[in-house]
């Protein structure tokens, strides 16, 4: 045979392998579609009976409903109504309505309309066709739909007779849901449907969305009107999906009841299986070609050795050759898995001689190892004429474990049934010995990382906790330093209000303000870095009006600059957005430091500050601040931004070196970011781009009141509230003390919070100045146990805090506060969250255009017209500061001298005691 013949041979053996493989996959895939169908086609032909049978019962009872009810029908619309309700209860599963039509076509009854309703309805099919027929019949109208309601509804009638003749119409309208309901008992798929058809291809009722397809005419009944009372056809109407349709004809009703389900819901399964047929197919066809292969080899090679008589069994020869120097081990078994070939490669592997292992089982292998579900697999899958592969820990005949890649295939005969079973097995223990060893690298490998991971969480906890220990102990440096400074710098501003008070002392009481203002300043520079570094500074956004704000800034500054000679130039663009959305206070202060700065390292020229937006982009804003001082070096320009850094300019001129660091970190946390020119010898220009959130002047409007002036009292007419100031530091009770004696309210003070609870039992004040801080029981705890007690719902109560940490206002809320002011506080700050809480009115001074009360001059005369007790009474309490007794005293004196009480309120309200006793003495000494 030449080698041309050969490999015509081949070809025609691959090509017959991969047709019958793709003849079988064919023939086994429309196998199972037909399959499929043939039982989905029974399946409908069965649920379409059982709609049919659910339709033929409705309708009967329908029918007995209307015999019924037509013999109860004597003319009596009261008496029928009451029959037609007590039939409504017995039949709840049907929702009907009843009427009757005269023989005239008017209206009789409707238990939907009022007795005198007598519309007519003589033009109406279902009364036409039992006025012009004498038979007595059940009549189904086609589906109507209400002109008002858009709902559709059938019609099932029946004639009136009486002794023959013909006295009206009995109506019973029912929804097509009523019949369609039985859909969902079906389960006929997402895309499966059911309808009831009329003879005359309408259709009365349709699931889903019966609405889109009733009263449509189809052309179903074309399919169906010669075929027998039931059965079924494929179609893909009304909406382009095939589907297999079960029919059950109602003949007496002229009725047909369709079920359907769609193919491709129907062959879903069919399609997996389809796959899995597909890759057999090829798996098998893969191994067959690949034997041939091999023949096709032995062939060649058995062509080209020996003589053309000998060609067959060189054949057989190269093929046992073959298989008995691969390095694979090859096993073929019978049907019942005994062995009955084994190569010298598998003699090897094992060390079993081949007459030991001829007519055994392969499971003289098994080692116990490998789970029985794996053996399990396997002889399902070859059994059923696939492959298996697999991997198998084995023992060889003197105990050693090895592993192995098996592929195990069935082999059939001509007839298609397994004869053998082949197995190609390849030796892989090294491989899963280098495969365990980097499982064990792996394994090492995660525990290192997993200890890394606890050293890294160790450090974190640390790291944390001295983070904690940082922040309580700038909680604590905040409430020593700025709580002395709430004295300072309040009871200063008090002092300055004195009447009389001269020059010199109201410039060292000016000095002493100032002061407290700047240290104030350096210690919030120091805590807000403190509170940018632990993560805990929070924006405060809100609408705000930029164009007032900078130009507050460049009049404030503008100051400091003509002190210095200097120019302070605004330039702003005509594109410059007024009203925005930020944090005010924050981009002031970005403002402030930039110009003060620049102001600060310039001696000469000027300062411009310069405001616009990017590239006419109205979403970002630019501000600029450039100066003609010295300018800054190149190797200089890293530290700028670094807290407590300063320049050799920065140390002759002082300051703490936070100024920019601040600004730096208030631009990176407003989403921006901020940049330097410079050169020596030639100014600085500090630029900022932020993002821009614009706002409304209604906005700004409503968030910022016009600045007022001092407050100077109460309204007239509004009630007596009762203050409890709690403060264990002498001076800030004295000064919240006073504050509320301006206003003339009845006031209370305790050191501590278990003295505040006390007095709120016994007194029951409106509203509670508490400290947060205290000794024996903070304010916290205090207010919790306020809350607790009878009408400590109703109190309010407010934080008065040295604290700086917005993190801790989720603490006083929780603990029932209701506002917070923050040691050092300005006087407005206390009467503006006192108008919040109580509602009260204040009378300023720009405001004040009338004297609330009758006074009369102070004289040593007037005075001493009082009686001698009272006087001594009145100057000891003045002497000792007792603002209660003070207020009950002038109480005293308004029985006696009203108008010299209302003079005396007076400067008690302005803490002029000086003067009132001043006239006391001289009194007296006359």
């Amino acid at each position: 045979m030449t080698l041309g013949k050969t490999h015509f041979r081949l070809l025609i053996s691959l090509a017959l392998v991969w047709l019958l493989a793709a003849g079988f996959a064919a023939y086994e895939i429309e196998r199972s579609r037909r399959e499929y169908l043939r039982e989905a086609e029974t399946t409908t032909v069965f649920q379409a009976q059982a709609f049919g049978e659910n339709t033929r019962s409705t309708i009967k009872r329908l029918n007995e409903l209307l015999l019924h009810l037509r013999t109860e029908w004597h003319g009596d619309w009261e008496r029928f109504a009451a029959v037609v309700k007590a039939r409504q209860t017995h039949i709840q599963d049907i929702t009907f309505q009843i009427g009757v039509i005269d023989a005239e076509g008017l209206l009789a009854y409707s238990n939907l309309a009022p007795p005198k309703d007598r519309t007519d309805l003589s033009d109406r099919e279902h009364f036409r066709v039992h006025r012009d027929s004498s038979e007595d019949r059940l009549f189904i109208s086609k589906p109507i739909k209400g002109r008002v309601t858009g709902r559709w509804t059938i019609q099932f009638t029946r004639p009136i007779l009486v002794d023959g003749a013909f006295k009206g119409v009995i109506v019973a309208s029912i929804s097509p849901d009523n019949f369609i309901a039985f859909h969902d008992t079906l389960k006929l798929g997402e895309l499966g449907a059911s309808s009831i058809l009329r003879d005359d291809s309408e259709v009365m009722a349709y699931a889903p969305n019966g609405d889109e397809y009733l009263g449509r005419v189809t052309s179903w009944p074309l399919q169906v009107a010669a075929s027998p009372v039931s059965g079924t056809f494929f179609a893909s109407k009304p909406d382009g999906i095939e589907r297999v349709f079960g029919y059950r004809k109602l003949p007496e009703y002229g009725l047909t009841c369709l079920v359907a389900e769609a193919t491709q819901d129907l062959l879903a399964p069919h399609q997996q299986h389809a796959r899995n047929v597909l890759g057999y197919a090829l798996g098998i066809a893969a191994l067959l070609s690949i034997f041939i292969l091999m023949l096709q080899r032995t062939a060649v090679a058995r062509e080209q050795a020996l003589a053309k008589l000998r060609e067959s069994e060189e054949q057989l020869r190269l093929l046992g050759t073959g298989m008995a120097q691969t390095t694979a081990s090859l096993v073929v078994t019978d049907t019942t898995g005994a062995i009955v070939f084994v190569n010298d490669a598998f003699v090897r592997n094992s060390g079993y001689a081949r007459e030991e292992v001829l007519g055994q089982n392969p499971r003289l292998l098994k080692s116990g190892l490998n789970p029985p579900e794996l053996y399990q697999n396997l002889w399902v899958t070859i059994t059923s004429g696939r492959t298996w592969r697999g991997e198998l820990q084995n023992r060889k005949k003197d105990g050693t474990l090895y592993w192995e890649l098996a592929i195990i295939s069935p082999v059939t005969d001509e007839n298609g049934a397994i004869s053998h079973f082949i197995a190609v097995k390849e030796d892989i223990t090294e491989h899963k010995r280098t495969e365990d060893e980097l499982v064990q690298y792996r394994l090492h490998l995660e525990e290192l990382v997993e200890k890394r991971t606890a050293d890294l969480g160790e450090a974190k906890m640390v790291a944390e906790a001295a983070n904690r220990a940082k922040s309580v102990f700038l909680a604590n440096m905040s409430h020593e330093l700025r709580t002395p400074l709430n004295a300072i710098l309040g009871f200063s501003s008090l002092a300055r209000t004195q009447p009389g008070l001269g020059e010199g002392p109201r410039e060292m009481l000016d000095i002493i303000n100032r002061s407290g203002e700047h240290l104030l300043a350096l210690i919030n520079d120091v805590l807000e870095i403190a509170k940018i570094e632990s993560g805990k500074l929070q924006l405060d956004v809100a609408p705000l009006d930029l164009g007032h704000l900078v130009r507050d800034v460049t009049e404030m500054m503008r100051m400091r600059a003509a002190q210095k000679g200097l120019s302070l130039e605004l330039d702003q663009s005509s594109e410059f957005p007024r009203y925005i959305k930020g944090d005010e206070a924050r981009l002031r202060q970005i403002l402030v430091n930039l110009v003060g700065n620049a102001i600060k390292f310039t001696e000469q020229g000027e300062v411009v500050i310069r405001l616009g937006v990017k590239d006419s982009d109205r979403s970002h804003l630019l501000i600029e601040v450039e100066d003609t001082g010295p300018g800054i070096r190149p190797e200089d320009r890293q530290r700028l931004f670094q807290p407590f850094q300063q320049l050799a300019e920065g140390t002759k001129q002082g300051g703490t070196g936070l100024g920019l660091a601040i600004t730096h970190q208030f631009v990176q946390l407003m989403g921006g970011c901020i940049g330097v020119d410079s050169e020596p010898g030639r100014g600085s220009r500090f630029r900022v781009n932020l993002p821009l959130e614009l706002a409304s002047e209604e906005e700004v409007r409503r968030m910022g009141e016009a600045s007022r002036g001092e407050v100077v009292g109460l309204v007239p007419g509004q009630p007596a509230w009762r203050v409890l100031i709690v403060e264990d530091q002498r001076e800030n009770r004295m000064l919240l003390e006073r504050l509320m004696a301006d206003l003339g309210l009845q006031t209370k003070t305790a050191e501590n919070g278990e003295a505040c609870v006390r007095l709120f039992e016994d007194w029951q004040p409106d509203l509670i100045w508490m400290d947060r801080r205290m000794p024996v029981m903070d304010g916290v705890e205090a207010s919790r146990r306020i809350r607790a007690l009878p009408g400590g719902d109703k109190v309010k109560i407010v934080a008065v805090t040295a604290s700086v940490f917005k993190e801790q206002q989720p603490e006083l809320e929780q603990a029932g506060m209701d506002d917070l002011v923050r040691k050092p506080y300005r006087t407005g700050e206390i009467y503006d969250c006192m108008a919040r809480q109580l509602g009260a009115k204040l009378v300023y001074r720009d405001a004040a255009a009338t004297p609330r009360r009758s006074s009369v001059a102070l004289t040593p005369e007037r005075l001493g017209a009082l009686p001698q007790t009272l006087r001594t009474q009145l100057q000891g309490a003045l002497e000792v500061l007792d603002t209660e007794r003070i207020e009950e005293l002038v109480r005293q004196v308004a029985a006696i001298d009203a108008a010299l009480a209302g003079t005396l309120s007076a400067l008690v309200e302005r803490f002029d005691y000086a003067a009132i006793l001043a006239a006391i003495e001289q009194g007296d000494g006359n």
